[in-house]
């Protein structure tokens, strides 16, 4: 049921009841103007919060517990941004003196990003032993096709010509992560030397497996995500047989991955692998994938996460 009323003026001006008709009309625009001022003031105090808005969107967003570093390299003569995200107990008074793995990241600007998602969820549920994620961004003063093109690369090529940069030095960047870079990480962090990770996917992949075979002492673990094997002939795979006829062991946790999708890279996954099965290294873990209708692009989340899951999954899950 609804309830109208309805006020009736009379001939002399007055309301029934006896109330002046023009002191309603009075008052009703009276409450008028102060309902528009305080609209008014409403929309200016919406259009002051924009503003602010828009200037606090202008800082960008910050991953929880990480910072931002500038190490020199005195091999290239060149700066890195790295980026260092702690766990979650790092700062807590019972883990102060606890020591954590770290997963070095080639390509930091897209890899570290996605490290510290896919990480974020498991370090609070404990599902995954908890890590610090050391992303290494590109040189200074360089794009990053130009940066990644020579620092992951570890042979000059007379093969692939690229109009990105020259290749083939790869060298100079191992020697700048061996001896200025994970000194600082170690320095500064709580960082257990025993369990130190590469991870890379594409130019960086090859440089991790580089690195299996070149330095094998220096990580404990490696994630190599659909790696570029095609590069200079196959290069890695006469390397991984050079490798195999002067070593009886290879003492390492390595896990390969990539897309269905990546063409003739996923048969040069699969020699590489074929190869490296039958030397029957006594020490060596190996884990490999390929993901089922993934291209390139999307190989590395998917990647990242079923290694850390991996190598990392709480003893008691």
């Amino acid at each position: 049921m609804q309830y109208v009323f309805t006020l009736h003026a009379s001939k002399s001006g007055l309301l029934e009841g006896g109330v002046d008709s023009h002191s309603v009309i009075a008052f009703a625009e009276d409450r008028w103007m102060k309902l528009q001022h305080f609209i008014l003031g409403a929309l200016a105090a919406l259009v002051i919060l924009a503003n602010n808005s828009a200037q606090s969107s202008d800082q960008g967003f910050s991953i929880p517990r990480s910072h931002i570093h500038t190490v020199y390299s005195k091999e290239t003569g060149r700066d890195y941004s790295i980026f260092v995200k702690t766990p979650r107990g790092y700062n807590t008074a019972q883990d102060k003196e606890r020591y954590y793995p770290v997963v070095y990241l080639n390509d930091g600007p897209y890899t570290f990003q996605i490290a510290s998602g896919i990480t974020h969820t498991p370090d609070y549920e404990n599902l995954y032993e908890q890590i610090i994620l050391v992303g290494i961004s590109y040189a200074s003063g360089e794009t990053g096709k130009r940066s990644r093109t020579w620092d992951y690369t570890p042979n000059a090529s007379g093969v692939w010509k690229t109009v990105v940069g020259p290749t083939g030095g790869a060298g100079e960047y191992l020697t700048f992560i061996e001896n200025q870079l994970i000194p600082f990480v170690e320095t500064n962090y709580r960082a257990d030397p025993s369990q130190r990770t590469l991870a890379g996917h594409s130019f960086g992949g090859l440089f991790a497996t580089w690195v299996l075979f070149e330095n094998p002492g220096l990580f404990r673990n490696f994630i190599i995500s659909s790696p570029s094997l095609w590069l200079n002939k196959k290069a890695m795979l006469h390397l991984e047989r050079r490798y195999a006829n002067e070593h009886n062991d290879l003492d390492a946790t390595v896990y390969f991955g990539i897309g269905e999708a990546e063409a003739g890279m996923v048969d040069d996954q699969t020699q590489f692998l074929e190869n490296l099965r039958s030397r029957n290294f006594p020490s060596l873990k190996l884990r490999d994938n390929i993901i089922a209708d993934i291209d390139h692009t999307l190989a590395f989340p998917i990647n990242f996460t079923r290694a850390v899951r991996w190598l990392y999954r709480a003893t008691h899950q």
